[in-house]
């Protein structure tokens, strides 16, 4: 094999394996549950971290200390 042929197949692999983990970083992202009081979330929910509820609370205490 050619030593360019072996160069280009290790730059190949260490790009799969960059992109590999930077998916599995992006999956770990989301959350299944939510962080305030650990309720299953829906898929659209998953994004936020928290269910609407929890959300709520959140909001309304932030308008509470000015934090609008």
């Amino acid at each position: 094999m050619d030593p360019n042929d072996i160069a280009s197949e290790l730059e190949q692999a260490a790009r799969d394996e960059a992109l590999s983990a930077a998916r599995g970083r992006q999956r770990n992202l989301f959350r299944a549950d939510c962080a305030d009081c650990g309720d299953d979330l829906p898929p659209y929910r998953q994004v936020y971290g928290t269910c609407i509820d929890c959300q709520e609370r959140r909001e309304h205490m932030d308008k509470l200390r000015g934090k609008s």
